[in-house]
């Protein structure tokens, strides 16, 4: 009858969500497993399976998630390396001032001998922290992983969301400097009147394929 409406909505609304969960038999879980639970297990990679008292990561999403993040540490080990070796082979020309007075090329090879050498030491150092930040997070995350320590893995990603922002950032910023220092290092391995025109091709090539790359992190992140 329409009167007895409110009073099941009622009783409806009193049912705790994992027994409405449970029922419908999509996702399979226990009465003591919370709505909060299964949305933050559903949502970091976890799926909820059936079987013991406490939820159960799905192996599988967990295991593509850390691959992830060990893809991030191996790409920039290897522009770590890059970077350094770019680095120790290129020429850092600083002159003097009374130098540079006399003649615009030196003070032009000072100028980009000192941007040089900060944007690729930068370059060497976010690619370092990038690396070391997930390698670490994805060792610390197996061996939660593995230990069975699910609600442990779940809160240590809670705590380091911010920090891998951060890291995603560095990366991102590391692949910039090492692309400008680049560019520098074309100028000032060049001499006359090459060095002037040389540098605008990898310049050129950079702001192209750096545009590709923004329009694939801004679908990604969409």
């Amino acid at each position: 009858a329409a009167s007895d409406i409110p009073g099941r909505l009622a009783t409806m609304m009193r049912r705790p969500i994992s027994d409405a969960l449970s029922s419908v038999g999509s996702v399979p879980t226990t009465s003591t497993c919370s709505l909060s639970t299964s949305l933050s297990l559903l949502l970091r990679g976890g799926a909820l399976r059936g079987g013991g008292g406490t939820p159960k990561l799905d192996l599988d999403r967990v295991a593509f998630r850390l691959e992830g993040m060990e893809i991030y540490s191996l790409v920039m080990a290897l522009f770590m390396g890059a970077a350094l070796t770019l680095l120790g082979g290129t020429p850092i020309k600083i002159h003097s001032w009374a130098e540079m007075k006399k003649s615009r090329s030196k003070f032009a090879e000072t100028i980009a001998s000192c941007f040089f050498y900060a944007f690729c030491t930068y370059a060497v150092i976010s690619s370092g922290f990038t690396t070391i930040l997930f390698t670490l997070t994805s060792l610390y995350c197996k061996t939660a992983v593995g230990m069975g320590a699910d609600d442990r893995y779940l809160a240590f990603l809670d705590a380091t969301g911010m920090i891998r922002y951060f890291g995603f950032n560095a990366f991102m910023r590391s692949i910039t400097t090492f692309c400008i220092s680049f560019c520098i290092s074309t100028f000032l391995n060049c001499e006359g009147r090459l060095r002037w025109i040389v540098p605008w091709m990898p310049t050129f090539a950079t702001y192209v394929y750096w545009g590709k790359l923004s329009a694939l992190i801004d679908a990604a992140t969409a």
